[in-house]
């Protein structure tokens, strides 16, 4: 009896890679049309094809062509899959976005083929994060397939069951070889995995042209036809779910695999640092925008709820998630010209919508005050201490008050405490009586405080601007120690080697560091050049400006008043090529455990030694004089780092040329443009706590980091609600990430999310309604909410 060669025909397209996004699209159009020609022509071909922006687009530009794929559809021979919107990078986005990306997509196939892709679909992606088999199963997948990593990164089997941290389960399989291979090449790889894979069968393989499109032709079917029987293998052109059924169906032993997929190209995580911060400023603030959206939704029986408009700004950012974008790996022009405007926009427009839906519910808000109101507004789901800067005018009201000294005003909070202020110098040379105020908000969650600006006596305090190394506060002090920054935690020194440091290392692999998993230790460092201290009513500062070569920086280390984290901003002027910028934690905390925030979870990686992906938030935890020590980091733009038991690294930027493949050869370097060039913010968190990590406490602080609070003045007025008020409130130990309504119907959904290894449990009041929530370890949960209150659990597709 012959053995079995199941062959997928499959057209791997990239809509943005070594070509802009318009060639892109005419190469998706021209492939489909292509593909629905040869199926229409020739029996016993089948097409599998995934990524369905692609179908989007071509409802949206061949309406006779989306109708032929249809038709394709329903007879079987064209098959949809992947259900995502896009073949993403599969470690940057947050875990809402992948939450999204199976939402949208699988919403897409349903509308146009009539059910939803069972096989989820990613070949191409560097990476694969220890969430997706949770994400996969509660998105209604029965199997994930993938090939990166290759077996000589990770040595997986050809088949298994995946599982989450949650314990979560996805049959998975991992290409061998290719996702393209076309004429010869194509009879090389029939001929390998024969030679090779004989243990396996049924085999699964991939033929047709990828990359800038194409699919199989006629000289392929025509080999496959020639072949048939080669060796003691049938080869059969099938579906991609009917080979996945035959292959575990017939498995006598199907192992399990725990974790995540990893590693390939480890220089993506970094590489092109303005797509990534343009990205999580996307992701906060459309989510931002949903909350609010739905609040006043329920709140304001707000009739416009744009479902419309935040689908497509959903669908918009998670197309430009696709893994040679945010990866990092395309050219330059497709991001100036494309990507870069295309999420600026988004980011504006939702930030447009939010506005407006901020000031509609502050409609019902009482404003009126002895002084000039100030409104801030917290959009995140848990109560946060942060922060803010507000403009304001000193104007005449109706009744003819004015601040007779804005310099002598007084800051109340709603209860009558005065809260300390700093006014900062603005940047525009016409005042108009304008003024800038920055303070430290307290915000309940969801929610907002009014405060006042009200006459007072005291002249306001120029910031004190002096020489000096050191700044402290109760149990905190920050020092520079050569061209270092030691930290000392109730007078205790955390690092070694004279503390923090920025660190340039050679690096001449190409844009994904092919080849590359971990870079060298050994680099030159930024070198202190000036040091001055500042303090103020708000909080003591250090500033430190450094210099290398051709770079500049400055970074500056906050203590808050009131709070015990350091806030760390580093502003870098990067004029270096073929290098890499690193933040330096010597920690000398022993013994050490490494925990990273992953999408949607988090893992322990104390032991891996190479260059590694990462979300929010990193914690190294361990023992500091007999006692247990925790340093939690949390970041804004960051992705990357890497560990060698001692020392944590942060990677901030890397400077290789854009989308340079090895082997090929540079000719002319003043021919090609280097990436990260030019100016780069960061702000990190620094959170020193005694005991093991509370990852629920790094989560809520990663989210008031990456999504600040932000007020203006406001008009005074009578109201129905306070002065302060919150929308949300969550009694116990569970997360809520997205609030919004559900794409059918107008009920209100909720993403809860337990952040820690055991079952917990939550109570959580939501418009009135009190929700009793509990959640298995690292689960993710989604509940649907009517307007009654009932209460639901549904998937990820919003479905019970």
């Amino acid at each position: 009896m012959l053995k079995q060669i199941y062959l997928i025909g499959n057209a791997h397209i990239d809509p943005i890679w070594l070509w802009d996004w318009n060639e892109g699209l005419g190469e998706v159009v021209k492939t489909f049309s292509d593909m629905a020609s040869l199926l229409e022509e020739t029996k016993g071909v089948y097409f599998t094809q995934g990524q369905m922006i692609f179908y989007l687009w071509v409802e949206r530009s061949r309406p006779s062509l989306i109708k032929r794929i249809r038709k394709l559809v329903r007879k079987g021979r064209w098959e949809p899959v992947g259900g995502w919107i896009v073949e993403p990078d599969c470690n940057i986005p947050s875990g809402e976005s992948f939450v999204r990306h199976i939402l949208y997509g699988q919403r897409i196939a349903k509308r146009l083929f009539g059910k939803y892709c069972n096989v989820s679909f990613n070949p191409d992606s560097f990476g694969h994060n220890a969430s997706l088999p949770q994400l996969l199963s509660k998105g209604g997948f029965k199997y994930y397939v993938f090939m990166r990593p290759h077996p000589h990164e990770k040595n997986t089997p050809q088949f298994f069951m995946w599982r989450s941290p949650d314990g979560s389960q996805i049959k998975t399989y991992r290409i061998p070889y290719s996702y393209c291979r076309s004429g010869e090449n194509l009879l090389k790889l029939i001929h390998d995995s024969i030679m090779e894979l004989s243990s396996l069968s049924p085999l699964i393989l991939f033929y047709g042209q990828g990359d800038h499109g194409g699919g199989p032709n006629l000289y392929d079917l025509e080999i496959i036809k020639r072949f048939d029987g080669y060796k003691g293998y049938k080869l059969q052109p099938n579906t991609l779910e009917r080979a996945l059924e035959e292959l575990f169906n017939s498995a006598q032993n199907i192992p399990t695999l725990d974790g995540e997929l990893q590693p390939h190209a480890v220089g993506c995580y970094s590489v092109v640092h303005h797509i990534k911060e343009l990205n999580r400023k996307a992701e906060e603030t459309l989510l931002s925008l949903e909350r609010i959206l739905t609040i006043c939704y329920f709140m304001k029986d707000y009739k416009k709820y744009p479902k419309k408009l935040l689908e497509d700004l959903w669908i918009h950012l998670l197309s430009n998630q696709f893994h040679d974008i945010l990866g990092g790996s395309s050219i330059h022009e497709a991001y100036e010209k494309y990507v870069f405007p295309t999420l600026n926009g988004i980011i504006s427009r939702a930030e447009e919508e939010l506005y407006l839906a901020v000031r509609r519910i502050e409609e019902d808000i009482t404003t009126e005050t002895d002084g000039i109101p100030l409104i801030v507004w917290n959009l995140n789901t848990s109560e946060v201490i942060q922060p803010v800067t507000i403009d304001f005018e000193n104007y005449r009201e109706r009744d003819g008050r004015v601040l007779k000294s804005p310099l002598k005003a007084k800051l109340m909070a709603p209860g009558g405490e005065e809260i300390p202020y700093i006014y900062l110098e603005k940047s525009d040379a016409t005042s108009l009586n304008r003024f800038r105020i920055h303070f430290l908000a307290d915000l309940p969650p969801l929610g907002y405080r009014v405060y006042t600006l009200v006459d007072g006596e005291s002249p306001h305090q120029k910031p004190a601007i002096t020489p000096g190394k050191k700044i402290s506060n109760n149990n905190v002090s920050v020092e520079v120690d050569g061209n270092g920054v030691q930290i000392y935690w109730k007078n205790t020194p955390l690092f070694r080697d004279r503390g923090l440091k920025l660190q340039v290392i050679n690096d001449r692999s190409d844009t994904w560091s092919h080849g590359i998993y971990k870079y060298p230790w050994e680099g030159e460092l930024f070198r202190v050049n000036n040091v001055e201290t500042v303090e103020n009513q708000c909080y003591k500062a250090l500033r430190i400006f450094l210099s290398y070569r051709n770079s500049e920086a400055e970074m500056e280390y906050r203590l808050y008043n009131g709070t015990e984290h350091i806030d760390v901003s580093l502003t870098v002027n990067w004029r270096e090529k073929w290098k890499i910028l690193k933040l330096i934690f010597p920690i000398d905390i022993d013994p050490q455990k490494l925990r990273v925030e992953v999408p949607y979870s988090h893992i322990d990686r104390s032991d891996i030694r190479i260059e590694s992906p990462m979300q929010r938030w990193i914690a190294v935890e361990g023992r500091k004089g007999g006692l247990p020590l925790t340093l939690v980091i949390v970041n804004n733009t960051t992705y990357a780092y890497d560990y060698n038991g001692e020392t944590l690294r942060l990677t901030l930027l890397r400077s290789p040329p854009y989308a340079y493949h090895e082997p090929y050869m540079i000719k002319d370097e003043k021919k090609v443009i280097f990436t990260d060039q030019g100016v780069h913010n960061y702000r990190f968190l620094l959170k020193i706590c005694e005991g093991d990590l509370d990852p629920g406490e790094a989560c809520r602080l990663a989210e008031a980091l990456n999504n600040p609070p932000y007020g203006y003045s406001i008009n005074k007025k009578k109201g129905i609600i306070g002065l302060e008020g919150s929308f949300i409130n969550i009694k116990g130990d569970l997360l809520i990430r997205a609030i919004k309504l559900s794409e059918d119907g107008n009920d209100a959904i909720l993403r809860v999310y337990n952040p820690y290894t055991e079952t917990k449990s939550a109570e959580v009041t939501f418009l009135q309604h009190k929700i009793h929530v509990r959640a298995s370890p690292l689960e993710i949960k989604t509940l649907k909410v009517s307007r009654d209150g009932d209460v639901k659990e549904v998937n990820l597709l919003e479905e019970a």
